[in-house]
């Protein structure tokens, strides 16, 4: 479904007035640098505003969704190690 935005995601506004709609749902945030420019500022203020489960990495090297790219065995295990956390742990 192209186009079709899950309704607890729909927000008006922007990602930092939206991102803690999407609560208890885990956000991990990926970003890439030097990726395509202001991921230094924006994610971070993404983070911040998310609320838990939640997780940042900042992928040194790498480009705009490139982290897996990049460093593949740490993305892995991280993706993994999140979701595990957030999905399982309060089984």
């Amino acid at each position: 479904m192209v186009g079709w935005t899950p309704p607890f995601i729909r927000c008006r506004g922007n990602v930092v007035d939206c991102i803690g709609r999407i609560a208890p749902r885990p956000v991990f945030l990926i970003y890439a640098v030097p990726g395509i420019g202001g991921e230094d500022y924006r994610q971070p203020l993404y983070h911040a505003a998310a609320r838990e489960p939640k997780q940042i990495w900042r992928v040194p090297g790498s480009d705009h969704t490139g982290g897996i790219e990049a460093r593949p065995a740490e993305y892995e295990r991280r993706v993994i190690a999140f979701f595990d956390r957030a999905l399982l742990d309060e089984r």
